[in-house]
């Protein structure tokens, strides 16, 4: 749910990765829902879209265990059928370390605009 400035906080684990798709996660944006105790009813799918990582940091995070046990061929970023390169426009996400080690985790950022119109 975003704030009164329209922003929000999500805390996930980086997603693993499967054939024919770089690393991403899926986002939707949701209008004139009302909140139950753990969730959400009604309202509009306004957007649904994905969030790409950039793939240095991907690399790193892919030669880590749980993840370099995965040994399902990676599709990169510019192999991605659905990604076109465009940057944050296209749903590539910043990323800053809090840390030293990929284990510190990493926040990421990414502004959407939406039109409820």
């Amino acid at each position: 749910m975003t704030d009164d400035s329209g922003q929000c906080d999500i805390t996930s684990i980086w997603p693993g990765h499967h054939v024919s798709r770089a690393v991403h996660v899926h986002m939707r944006v949701h209008t004139d829902v009302t909140l139950t105790d753990d969730s959400y009813t009604g309202g509009e799918i306004v957007h649904t879209g994905q969030l790409f990582f950039d793939p240095d940091i991907n690399t790193e995070i892919q030669a880590t265990s749980p993840y370099s046990e995965n040994t399902t061929r990676e599709t990169q970023l510019p192999d991605d059928g659905i990604y076109d390169d465009g940057g944050a426009s296209s749903g590539l996400l910043t990323l800053t370390a809090p840390g030293d080690s990929v284990s510190d985790g990493y926040k990421a950022t990414l502004t959407v605009g939406v039109s409820t119109a």
